[in-house]
């Protein structure tokens, strides 16, 4: 699914590059993402998952929220 249509009707605050990519999973635990995949950012009672963005990225992440 293309992460636009994710995206539809999500009241969104900025977009920071293109949203016309295939997404192929959602996921939280940046240890989990392969190509292809979002990556949400969840700030935790332990960890922060802003700090792992770039684990995200190098894993292949094509979008963060």
């Amino acid at each position: 699914m293309k992460l636009k249509d994710l995206l539809y009707k999500v009241s969104i605050e900025s977009v920071r590059g293109v949203t016309d990519v295939e997404a192929v999973k959602i996921e939280f635990d940046s240890r989990k993402i392969t190509a292809g995949d979002v990556f949400v950012a969840i700030r935790g009672s332990i960890a922060d998952g802003h700090d792992y963005i770039d684990v995200a990225t190098a894993n292949g992440a094509v979008a963060i929220v």
